[in-house]
């Protein structure tokens, strides 16, 4: 989405295009006429002027949109963006206090099925080989 102009696509260029309908050919034809004091180049070139001063609004208008749209989107990634980072945070943060509880009780859930297992293990030893 382009949402900038080329000077010469939005006024035109008067020495490329002299019979251009864009500002600055228009321009340069209604000076020409004011200098020569040509009447009727003088109310052609105000008509001209007009439908410039159209096009030049219609082109600003649209840009304007483009941009609009363009900031919204940006804000809307910026919002994502930050809560992307705090979704990713409050996954990857750990309480610590939390974390120390539940590595201690499986510390001892450990040891004690590891004295029941050599428990049962002895028990079944001595039943086997007395």
């Amino acid at each position: 989405m382009r949402v900038s102009e080329v000077g010469s696509r939005m006024l035109g260029d008067s020495v490329s295009d002299p019979g251009g309908t864009s500002l600055l050919p228009v321009m340069r034809r209604f000076i020409n006429a004011l200098q020569s004091n040509d009447t009727q180049g003088i109310r052609s070139s105000i008509d001209s002027l007009e439908n410039a001063s159209h096009q030049i609004t219609e082109k600003a208008a649209v840009l304007g949109t483009r941009e609009r749209s363009l900031r919204r989107t940006l804000h809307r990634l910026e919002r994502y963006q930050i809560s992307l980072k705090t979704l990713k945070s409050e996954n990857e943060d750990v309480d610590i206090a939390k974390a120390v509880s539940e590595l201690s009780l499986n510390q001892n859930l450990l040891a004690v099925s590891t004295k029941a297992s050599r428990n049962i293990i002895q028990n079944t030893q001595n039943a086997l080989f007395s």
